[in-house]
């Protein structure tokens, strides 16, 4: 999904998506950057195109991902993972 740009939630600045920005310049480490995705760039295509056979846990949802380049993740399994019933903790 297209991100529009990242803004602060603190004193609502903009940044560029091309800029390596991970805190607010002006907040600084409490000015954490969200995410604003272009929606209109979401279709209902996109949506379909999850796929639990070729693609393992966060990994499906890639058209969700704030990420282009997707060729320099390491090849690890993130997300996924089993809920387990443990009656000793409930």
């Amino acid at each position: 999904m297209k991100i529009r740009n990242f803004r602060c939630v603190l004193c609502k600045t903009e940044y560029d998506p091309e800029e390596v920005q991970y805190t607010c310049s002006k907040c600084g480490t409490l000015g954490i950057l969200e995410v604003n995705y272009d929606y209109r760039s979401f279709t209902e295509a996109s949506y379909l195109d999850i796929s639990p056979d070729i693609k393992q846990g966060m990994w499906k949802y890639t058209n969700f991902l704030p990420i282009d380049n997707f060729k320099n993740i390491a090849p690890l399994k993130v997300g996924g993972t089993p809920l387990c019933i443990n009656k000793a903790l409930a």
